[in-house]
C-alpha cells in the first residue's frame, strides 16, 4: 500500500474548520431542493393510488384537504381529477410550501388549489367539537403520519376526524410497511457513530396492519387497507447527487455531529459509508442506484 495514498485518504476525512461544514451545508441547501423535487415525481403511482381511493370512497368531493403535501402532491392530482372541487394543499415546512406553490402554478391550478402552512402536530389541539372552521369531504395524507411520534398519532388522527364532514367524510392515507432507504441511512449513521443510531420517528409505525387500532381510537368506524410496492431510482452510482438524495433524511444529524465533534469531515465519512452500503442496489445494466421493495399501505377510513 502506498502510504501517500493512505495519508491523502485520511486528510479527505478531516475538516479544517467550521467554515468547511458551513460551506457544505450551503451547498446542500442549494443542491437538495431540486434533486428532491425531481425524485419525488417517482411517487406518482402513490399519488394516483390516493386519487383512485378517494374516487372509490366519494365520487364527487367538494372540499379536499391534503396534509403533508410536500411538493404539492397529491393535492394537484386531486384537483385535476375533480375540476369542481376546492383543494387545500398544506405542509409544515416553509421550503415545501414554496415548492407546492410552484407546482400549483406550473399545473395552472392556482384558482382551485390554495397552499397553507399546517403542522400535523397542531391538529392534536382539535377535538370532536372543534373543526377549525372546516368540514372536509376528504382529507388525504401521503406518508406524513409516520413523522409523528407514536404517542402523537392517535390525537392527530382524532383531529383529522374532527375536520371531516359527519356522516361520510373520508380519510385516505398512505403509510410505509417497509422503507429500506431509511434502513440504509440508519446503518450508515450507526457505523459512523460506532453504535446504534435511531431515527426520531418510526417509518413503519402505522404500517403492517397497525393503523386500524389507532384509527378506531381516534373515532373512525369503517376502514380498509390495500398493500402496494414501488422502487425508487436515486441516480448514477458514485454521483454526488445520488448520495445526497439517499442520505437526505440524515443530513441534519450529520450536521449536528459535525458541530459536536469538529475536526472530522463527517459528510465525507458518511458518503464513504453510503457508497459501501449502496453497492448491492446498483443496477448492473444501467449503473443506476435503484432501491426496490419499498412497500406501502393505502388506508381508507370513514367518519360516521
Amino acid at each position: 500500500n502506498d502510504p501517500r495514498k493512505a495519508a491523502s485518504h485520511g486528510n479527505a476525512n478531516r475538516c479544517s474548520s467550521q467554515a468547511d461544514v458551513n460551506n457544505m451545508l450551503q451547498h446542500l441547501s442549494t443542491a437538495l431542493p431540486p434533486l428532491y423535487a425531481k425524485a419525488a415525481l417517482q411517487f406518482k403511482p402513490m399519488w394516483y393510488d390516493t386519487v383512485d381511493a378517494v374516487a372509490a370512497a366519494n365520487p364527487e368531493p367538494q372540499l379536499i384537504l391534503d396534509l403533508a403535501s410536500g411538493i404539492g402532491e397529491p393535492a394537484c392530482s386531486l384537483a385535476v381529477r375533480w375540476p369542481g372541487a376546492e383543494v387545500v394543499a398544506s405542509d409544515a415546512e416553509e421550503g415545501m410550501i414554496a415548492r407546492a406553490q410552484l407546482r400549483v402554478a406550473e399545473q395552472s391550478l392556482a384558482d382551485r388549489v390554495s397552499v397553507h402552512q399546517i403542522d400535523l402536530a397542531s391538529l392534536m389541539q382539535l377535538d370532536a367539537n372543534s373543526s377549525g372552521g372546516l368540514s372536509c369531504d376528504v382529507v388525504t395524507c401521503c406518508l406524513g403520519l409516520f413523522h409523528l411520534k407514536r404517542e402523537m398519532q392517535q390525537p392527530c388522527l382524532a383531529g383529522i376526524h374532527s375536520l371531516l364532514r359527519p356522516g361520510g367524510g373520508v380519510l385516505v392515507a398512505v403509510v410505509w410497511d417497509e422503507m429500506p432507504l431509511l434502513d440504509m441511512g440508519t446503518h450508515v449513521m450507526s457505523r459512523m457513530l460506532g453504535g446504534k443510531f435511531t431515527l426520531p420517528y418510526d417509518p413503519t409505525s402505522l404500517g403492517n396492519g397497525r393503523a386500524p387500532n389507532v384509527l378506531k381510537a381516534a373515532g373512525f368506524k369503517r376502514m380498509s387497507e390495500t398493500a402496494r410496492e414501488m422502487q425508487l431510482g436515486l441516480g448514477p452510482a458514485g454521483a454526488e447527487s445520488t448520495w445526497m438524495l439517499g442520505m437526505l433524511p440524515f443530513m441534519g444529524a450529520i450536521a449536528k455531529l459535525s458541530e459536536l465533534k469538529p475536526g472530522t469531515n463527517h459528510f465525507a465519512v458518511a458518503r464513504q459509508q453510503w457508497e459501501l452500503e449502496v453497492k448491492k442496489h446498483i443496477d448492473c445494466s444501467s449503473g443506476q442506484v435503484v432501491i426496490g421493495d419499498l412497500r406501502y399501505r393505502l388506508i381508507t377510513a370513514f367518519r360516521s
